[in-house]
């Protein structure tokens, strides 16, 4: 009876670890009998087929034909599968043809636009069931299959890369605010100006700083007013968050804090692949650069020339120690000599 209690009891647990995990497991992942991944996609006709998906370290894209080889390849640096976005290369190009929108619950999509907003893509299906390819254009015809699609791929009708892209701007956790919304379409190649932070976004203590390509700020920082070029996708930028006052905030590889109760700042470390030419921020956050603080640079051995913004009235010991590469830094005209202190 013991052992009997003890089975259920484990099953119940491994039961409840999967329902706390659910969000892990995406229609890409599910497995069906045979040990396959497949996913689900609608034909023609509305009704769900699965496909074969071919997810290894050699290959990752949809297999048609179901003979265990890639037809339409992944653009794996266009794919985002945290968030169940998959590039597909329907030209074999290299260039990003259509979106696999991934469905955790239900049935996933084909989309020229990686938000769904673009033209749709359905399967073509036999009468026996098999997957004969793929109609991008509505006219119930297939303009890719799996012997166009594992050769060069010469489609009746070459399938244009999307060229019309979106950006949005993504809050990022926060708990106060709203993010700024845009609603043009942008080309190819077309130039944005960064929104600001009119929403007055906030995270706890810790206000907006600025956007970054990427959600844990491992990509480029971004201001209001700079400009971005458009690439071949579209494009979002996460709300970055921090406080000035303690620890202080990273800005395009150089870390700011406040000085005193004023609403000044002084700069206080730096990313030392730092490299080149480099300006600090003259105003971040609402707080004006009036400092170098202490040590701010130190060992970076790649910066070749430092432009100290206006403004900037004091600059302390140790600040550029060995900055090996250094050889031209450019100081404020109103900077006070007798204060200056670099060693």
């Amino acid at each position: 009876m013991k052992k009997i209690q003890s089975k259920v009891i484990l099953i119940l647990s491994f039961l409840l670890i999967l329902a706390g995990c659910s969000n892990l497991i995406s229609e890409l992942e599910r497995i069906d009998l045979n040990g396959e991944t497949k996913v689900k996609l609608l034909d023609t006709d509305g009704k769900s087929v699965l496909v074969d998906m071919v997810m290894t370290e050699e290959e990752k894209g949809l297999d048609l034909d179901g003979d265990g080889t890639v037809d339409v390849p992944l653009v794996e640096s266009e794919s985002n599968p945290s968030t169940g976005i998959y590039a597909l290369d329907f030209n074999n190009d290299g260039i990003v043809d259509f979106y696999l929108i991934v469905s955790a619950t239900g049935t996933s999509t084909l989309n020229t636009a990686k938000d769904g907003s673009g033209t749709a893509g359905t399967v073509i299906v036999s009468d026996d069931g098999t997957v004969t390819g793929i109609d991008t254009d509505g006219d119930g015809n297939p303009d890719v299959t799996a012997s166009t699609s594992d050769t060069s791929n010469t489609n009746e009708t070459p399938i244009a890369a999307a060229t019309e892209h979106s950006i949005t701007y993504n809050s990022n956790g926060n708990d106060a605010g709203t993010a700024p919304g845009d609603s043009t379409v942008y080309s190819t190649g077309e130039s944005i100006t960064i929104l600001g932070n009119p929403g007055s976004l906030a995270e706890g203590l810790n206000l907006f700083v600025c956007w970054n390509t990427a959600a844990d700020k491992s990509g480029t920082d971004y201001m209001e007013g700079d400009s971005l070029v458009v690439s071949d996708s579209d494009i979002v930028l996460y709300a970055i968050y921090g406080n000035m006052i303690t620890p202080g905030v990273f800005f395009k590889g150089i870390k700011y804090r406040s000085i005193g109760a004023t609403m000044t700042m002084e700069t206080v470390d730096c990313d030392e692949t730092l490299s080149g030419e480099v300006t600090p921020i003259s105003q971040l956050m609402g707080y004006d650069l009036a400092g170098i603080g202490p040590m701010s640079f130190m060992n970076c051995t790649s910066i070749t020339k430092l432009n100290i913004p206006e403004g900037v009235t004091r600059i302390r010991h140790s600040s550029f120690q060995n900055c090996t590469e250094l050889t031209e830094v450019i100081i404020p005209s109103c900077y006070p000599p007798a204060s200056t202190s670099t060693t």
